[in-house]
């Protein structure tokens, strides 16, 4: 299998394209603590409500969604060996989603513009057409097949099936076309892209970053393979148990992606075992150890959907991309600035590029912030609620500080 030794490549897109992506996910992780205090009648409201679902889009598409398209483009020429069909695509796409997840979310907010709920589902939608022609004409001449790619197209597949889904259900609040129950549609939404998309792709580039930061090498794939078939499978499985109400096919669906899960977790495990030993990192023991919290959260979304939701998107997905981010944006601003100066300047280390102490602190604040915000799921308490709140905010800020940091370092004095 592949094992990519560096985030740089002949191929490589510009710096700004990156930076649009994740400057656009700093703000909305900070913003999202203020959105959460200033609507927080939404938790009152059932979950398949339009406000609860800005709740959930303005986090999953507005900021795990943003970074995981920022580092697509970056990592689509690593994993694939090939370049990107175009650039300009790519900003057009962030223009169109930046205007269609705002446009949504507020429309799905303030009942007298809801009248804009389809405009802002169209805008999206674009944005993802957009991001598709450019993703599939950049692997049209792919020569090779293996698994990090397997996952990463079964990924976009799941994607587009389901923002088909969300645009039919942006489209049937103005029209009311969908005769059968909403609550199936939003559940297939929910499945196709979070538990279809989102984790498909976070297995696939995990088989890059894993190994690439932890310099493991000559560990076995078997488990990786075996996770992709349990979960492709199951996928599908869960989608149409529910749309034809068998639940014996509900639950053989369910052990098998926790089988699949279980067979994922195994996989990074493998990839840990095999990494040579060294002094602590942070970050890179983050980007393992948030793996903890995905079957947590997958038990709990089928037992509490708000719960679970919120541990798996906060804890496994907001712990790996802050953690995840630790070492890719020192090392893109680092190649940015420096590797043109190597041999003639002394240049920085990725270490030195990152304030002391504060990246670590913002990722004890979050993990803290979100498991506080998960509990108010579950009882309802609102010291759980406020405090995981300010929790949250003080992470968010914190990050922002870290991410400028990097950004702008520049070389000291007589460097």
């Amino acid at each position: 299998m592949r094992v990519v030794g560096s985030l740089a490549t002949q191929f490589a897109p510009p710096f700004s394209l990156i930076l649009h992506f994740f400057t656009a996910a700093a703000i909305v992780q900070l913003v999202f603590p203020i959105f959460i205090f200033l609507n927080g009648e939404i938790f009152k409201e059932d979950i398949y409500s339009l406000q609860f679902a800005s709740f959930w889009h303005f986090y999953l598409v507005g900021f795990i969604m943003m970074v995981v398209f920022g580092a697509l483009y970056q990592l689509i020429p690593v994993a694939l060996e090939i370049p990107v069909f175009s650039f300009k695509l790519g900003y057009i796409h962030f223009y169109l989603f930046i205007s269609g997840i705002s446009i949504f979310i507020f429309s799905l907010l303030k009942a007298e513009i809801t009248f804009l709920i389809p405009i802002g589902s169209i805008f999206l939608f674009s944005s993802f057409i957009v991001y598709f022609i450019n993703f599939f004409l950049s692997i049209k001449n792919l020569e090779k097949l293996d698994i990090t790619v397997t996952y990463l197209l079964t990924a976009n597949i799941f994607l587009l099936i389901g923002i088909c889904i969300g645009l039919l259900l942006g489209l049937n609040f103005y029209y009311g076309f969908l005769s059968l129950n909403l609550e199936y549609f939003i559940y297939a939404h929910v499945i196709f892209v979070v538990f279809g998309f989102i984790i498909f792709l976070v297995a696939g580039i995990e088989m890059i970053l894993l190994p690439m930061f932890s310099v493991s090498h000559k560990f076995s794939a078997k488990f990786i393979k075996v996770s992709y078939i349990f979960l492709s499978v199951s996928i599908f499985g869960l989608v149409f148990s529910k749309f034809l109400d068998l639940f014996y096919l509900f639950l053989l669906s369910f052990l098998l992606f926790l089988s699949g899960i279980i067979s994922l977790l195994l996989q990074v495990l493998e990839i840990y075992r095999h990494k040579p030993k060294k002094r602590s990192d942070f970050a890179l023991n983050g980007m393992f150890l948030s793996h903890v919290f995905l079957p947590v959260g997958i038990a709990m979304f089928f037992v509490d959907k708000s719960t679970g939701l919120f541990i798996t998107s906060s804890l496994f997905f907001g712990v790996l991309i802050y953690s995840s981010l630790y070492k890719i944006l020192p090392f893109l601003t680092w190649f940015h600035k420096f590797s043109n100066i190597v041999g003639i300047k002394p240049v920085p280390t990725l270490s030195e590029m990152l304030p002391e102490n504060f990246p670590r602190l913002q990722l004890i604040l979050h993990v803290i912030g979100s498991i506080l915000f998960s509990l108010f799921f579950t009882f309802k308490f609102l010291l759980f609620y406020y405090t995981g709140l300010v929790m949250l905010f003080i992470s968010g800020v914190i990050f922002l500080y870290n991410f400028i940091y990097v950004i702008t370092y520049q070389l000291k004095e007589g460097g």
